[in-house]
């Protein structure tokens, strides 16, 4: 007899985390994570999720390579990996200001936005936060702290690489598991759901909760849907800036993660700059390589960079300028960008006011290409008719609620801060707004 779910998540990141830690304890739950074992050679996988891949442990799923149209841009790939980018790139857990964009479309106040945060943050051990006071020459507004990290399970708190991944596993090994990749979905002869799997089986459920990464859903909901034209979303690709100076700092904090230091602005309860300082020193020297040449070495494994890495600062800065949009094609294998805002900086100038009064000199910046900054947020779908429609407003014409979008594609906007912790506290978000409906 052929199993029916009452849900099926599709996806094994932070998002499919939320949603299944808000589903009803008494739902039969089916989770398909993609994570079945790539074959694809080294250059097929970003070197961001190689050093990931590498250094927690586990092999890449699938890639979705999605190709430039433009010859000198690089590839995007919805890559499925248990913990997604979370793992490694992704550690801090940091909810909005007020006056920061957090959907006040699905959350009815802030305090619910914050108490969906806090449920997030009760399931794993995080560090951080605090405001780093021995320097007070910061122009006004400017606050620097020590990063906000998940730094471990409520079982290890010092996880480390492991903790996202750690946590989905064992919040997943009392339900079904499926390692294979979802290709497609389908109305059931029965009126269920049909999930196609990529060795031709099929998982069936009465709903099903699409959390596979922007462009993972995007390329399922394409390869489902008839009648779309397109798919777009955005990103928020930083600034890269390389700065000297900042070693003093980096020696006088707590913390010995390489994600030494953020940098924010703060007005009137918003976010106006936010700047990551890294100390490469205290990086896997894989990642130094990764981001230097794309290459990265299984031997050095757990390998910490030299001293001489921290002797320029990396520094990543968000701004309300660094927005891009990405738009995919019909089958969602090849991609057209541009960024969103080209005018002068402000946001950028006053960060460099702020580096400058810490002692720091920026030798140089540049934009991170649009689609290369992983904060993938807001997709929308074109139809044929020229109409254009965000994911669950498509799906809910599709599938009448009955196939919902849970991940970042669903956040319309999002703040300057790493937008991980909101994504998470809107899946929890519409899982109980969709449970109270049923």
């Amino acid at each position: 007899m052929t199993t029916c779910f009452d849900s099926i998540i599709i996806g094994a990141g932070p998002c499919a985390l939320a949603t299944l830690s808000a589903l009803p304890s008494n739902h039969s739950i089916a989770i398909i994570s993609g994570s079945e074992p790539s074959f694809q050679s080294p250059g097929d996988v970003h070197p961001k999720i190689r050093v990931e891949s590498l250094e927690s442990g586990q092999q890449p799923g699938v890639a979705g390579r999605v190709e430039p149209l433009a010859s000198k841009s690089k590839a995007l790939y919805a890559t499925a990996i248990t913990g997604g980018l979370a793992n490694y790139w992704g550690q801090q857990l940091i909810h909005n200001e007020a006056n920061d964009p957090y959907d006040t479309n699905l959350f009815k106040t802030y305090s619910e936005y914050l108490n969906e945060c806090s449920a997030i943050a009760d399931l794993f051990t995080i560090t951080g936060g605090d405001a780093y006071h021995k320097r007070s020459s910061l122009p006004d507004g400017f606050v620097l702290r020590e990063p906000k990290l998940l730094s471990g399970t409520l079982n290890d708190p010092k996880a480390g690489l492991k903790a996202m991944r750690a946590t989905i596993d064992d919040a997943t090994k009392s339900h079904t598991c499926f390692q294979l990749r979802a290709e497609r979905i389908s109305r059931s002869e029965t009126n269920m759901w049909s999930v196609h799997l990529s060795d031709g089986s099929i998982v069936t459920g009465r709903k099903i909760w699409l959390a596979a990464g922007v462009i993972g859903t995007a390329q399922l909901i394409m390869n489902s849907v008839n009648g779309l034209l397109s798919a777009s979303f955005k990103d928020h690709a930083p600034y890269m800036a390389y700065v000297s100076g900042l070693k003093y700092l980096l020696k006088g904090r707590v913390s010995q993660h390489f994600n030494a230091y953020t940098l924010e602005l703060i007005e009137k309860g918003r976010c106006e700059v936010f700047a990551s300082i890294y100390d490469m020193s205290r990086a896997e020297l894989n990642l130094v390589l990764g981001s230097a040449s794309g290459m990265i070495f299984p031997f050095l494994r757990g390998v910490r960079s030299p001293s001489i890495a921290s002797l320029i600062q990396p520094v990543q800065i968000w701004t309300s300028n660094s927005f891009s949009n990405v738009k995919l094609d019909l089958k969602g294998t090849r991609y057209s960008s541009s960024k969103v805002d080209v005018t002068p900086d402000d946001g950028l100038e006053k960060v460099t006011a702020a580096i400058t009064s810490l002692g720091g000199k920026i030798w140089h910046h540049s934009r991170t290409p649009a689609g290369l900054g992983f904060h993938y947020h807001d997709l929308q779908m074109k139809l044929e008719n020229g109409q254009l429609l965000s994911i669950n407003s498509l799906l809910k014409q599709w599938s009448n609620g009955e196939v919902i979008c849970s991940d970042a594609s669903v956040l319309r906007e999002i703040g300057l801060r790493p937008h991980t912790l909101t994504a998470m506290a809107a899946a929890r978000c519409l899982v109980k707004q969709h449970c109270a409906i049923d």
